[in-house]
This record gives structure tokens, sequence and C-alpha cells, in this order.
């Protein structure tokens, strides 16, 4: 949905093996658990991120998903052009 809505030019996928501390109920103690989950990186503008986060909240199955955003100070001309050529599709429609 990210990439038809043209929020992102660009998504990664990633096999990773996590392990964290969750508790179901506030009134247990955290527990150790180990998962393999996905992680998904999506290049996105800033100006899009606030959409972006909240598709993920919408379709995302866990209670509280990780969703970092990263500032970056240098991406390659042609790169950052391909991305803004992407956006600008989106506003186009």
């Amino acid at each position: 949905m990210a990439l038809e809505s043209k929020l992102t030019a660009c998504i990664q996928e990633s096999k990773i093996q996590s392990h964290y501390l969750w508790r179901n109920n506030p009134k247990e103690n955290f527990e150790v658990y180990n998962e393999k989950e996905i992680l998904l990186c999506f290049k996105v503008f800033k100006q899009d991120f606030k959409a972006l986060r909240q598709l993920i909240l919408r379709f995302h199955s866990y209670e509280i998903p990780e969703i970092i955003g990263i500032k970056l100070y240098k991406v390659s001309s042609a790169y950052q052009k391909w991305c803004e050529e992407i956006g600008s599709l989106k506003l186009s429609k």
C-alpha cells in the first residue's frame, strides 16, 4: 500500500531475530521473548512520514510496532532525484 500510494519509493525487507521484553498485562512481570520477524525499511520524505506511520499503525498486527524515523544528512543526488520523481507522481494524480 505504501508503494501504490507513492508514500515511499522503496521498501527493503530483511528477516531478523528479535529479542525483547514484553508483558501482556500491566500487572504481570516482563518476560523475555525471542521471535522471528520481518524488518521493513521505508524510504520516505519527512512530509510523508506521518501518513506512512498512520498506514503502518492501521494495518500492523502488533500493539506497539517499532516505527523509527532517521534523518539523513547525505544522499546521492541521483537517488534523491529518483525518490523525488516518485513523490511527484503522488502529487500529479
